[in-house]
């Protein structure tokens, strides 16, 4: 989904987004196995090891240690091989943008899909490489959108498969979409798109409002009244967040008609004009982004109040808690009014953390009900045997959405044990020898 944040941030401030280290993995993966298929389409290979281990070296530990797995089981059709990283992007009536990076074609829906392969001139494969710890179904807004994309792309395509493989265990999960789901998919790209406009705009929409106006979108009278309220702003007191200004250059593109270059021109000038965040941290080498929000609310808070409350809880309070917990669920509601009315500067959440504190909560996630009651599938065979001896069974009954229990039966099934090896041997063995 094309955001308009991530434009302003990355394409018109040059701003660089920080990563978070599975998200730094997984474009190490990518990014080896992206080269290394176009190497087997360049030679005509369905495999070529030597060139994969090579692109390997140069990966981290743990992107080489989800990679090993991807070695040994895969072979690819370099004929059916359209391509890898491949951008899509359509207008707002669905038409694909033949040139995504050209300013003046801002992409209303995008994604990057993995690998495409095509079978014939009607049917298609997309497969998404995942190196998650929990294998999930195919049931995602991914696997239904990217889909969507390829078919608004090539019209003659009427069946796509989608493939969530996780590269981690060599395990798949498909979904297939067919020209006859355009009408209700289109339905739901429109709908994410105007929830991510929204979640986007809740923040920031006063701000972009004034500055909207000070740029004249809204007449010379609105222009007046907004500069005059800048000006009256005392000088350090304003911060800018880079978001901001990515969405004030493409409203002046998109609404106000202006070009790319002349809007461009006026961000670089309220840039300068109120510091963006990200120029502070870059100006303080020692400052964290957290540290730097932390004084920000400190600032905006009221002198007379404090800014964290602790709830001390009482006896009494507990009492409540667990009385009204064992009534069920509307035991629950009246608990929490009940205590909201006792304490009216506490807040529900915190009343919940403390039930959950109390051990009244038992919290099994709805997915692995439904998973534990499905009969064991191969890929979850395999999962289990590739984990079993080097992780515990909690960790692993958590990636397969099974109880301990199931766990243990299946290993037992299976003639496996479920005792913790260290490099191949079980620990008193180890011990034993040692």
């Amino acid at each position: 989904m094309a955001c308009e944040t991530l434009y302003g941030c990355k394409h018109v401030q040059g701003a660089i987004l920080g990563e978070s280290e599975p998200a730094a993995r997984g474009i190490e993966i990518h990014q080896v196995l992206a080269s290394y298929i176009d190497h087997l389409v360049r030679t005509r290979r369905a495999t070529d090891l030597e060139v994969f281990d090579a692109l390997m070296k140069g990966a981290g530990d743990e992107a080489r240690e989800v990679l090993e797995t991807f070695r040994g089981n895969h072979a690819f059709d370099p004929e059916k091989i359209l391509a890898t990283e491949l951008h899509i992007a359509l207008d707002e009536n669905f038409l694909p943008i033949e040139h995504p990076d050209d300013d003046e074609q801002i992409g209303e829906y995008e994604g990057t899909l993995d690998l495409v392969m095509v079978h014939s001139l009607t049917e298609a494969e997309i497969d998404d490489w995942k190196s998650y710890y929990q294998v999930i179904d195919a049931d995602t807004f991914q696997s239904k959108f990217y889909p969507f994309l390829l078919m608004c792309l090539n019209p003659s395509l009427e069946r796509v498969k989608f493939v969530l493989e996780f590269v981690r265990y060599g395990a798949s999960r498909c979904a297939e979409y067919t020209r006859k789901d355009l009408p209700w998919l289109k339905e739901l790209a429109q709908r994410e798109r105007a929830r991510q406009r929204k979640l986007h705009g809740l923040n920031r929409s006063r701000k972009l409002n004034i500055l909207a106006y000070a740029e004249g979108v809204n007449g010379a009278a609105m222009k007046k009244t907004a500069l005059d309220l800048v000006e009256k702003l005392p000088e350090g007191t304003a911060l800018l967040p880079v978001q901001t200004l990515g969405e004030l250059f493409n409203l002046l593109v998109r609404k106000a008609g202006r070009e790319p270059a002349k809007a461009r021109k006026a961000i670089l000038s309220w840039q300068d004009a109120f510091p963006p965040i990200e120029r502070i941290l870059k100006h303080e080498p020692g400052l964290e982004r957290a540290e730097l929000w932390r004084q920000i609310r400190r600032l905006k808070q009221p002198l007379n109040e404090k800014l964290y409350q602790r709830m001390a809880w009482s006896p009494e309070d507990d009492q409540i808690l667990r009385k009204s917990y064992e009534e069920g669920w509307n035991g629950k509601r009246k608990a929490v009014r009940e205590l909201l009315r006792r304490h009216p500067g506490w807040q529900p959440h915190s009343i919940w953390g403390r039930a959950a504190k109390l051990g009244l909560v038992r919290r099994t996630l709805k997915k692995a009900r439904l998973r534990s009651r499905q009969p064991w599938a191969d890929d979850d065979d395999r999962i289990l045997l590739t984990m079993a001896g080097y992780k515990n069974i909690k960790f692993i009954a958590k990636v397969l959405y099974r109880s301990e229990s199931a766990v243990r039966y299946r290993l037992a099934v299976l003639g496996k044990s479920s005792r913790v090896h260290l490099e191949g041997y079980a620990r008193r063995t180890l011990a034993q020898e040692l």
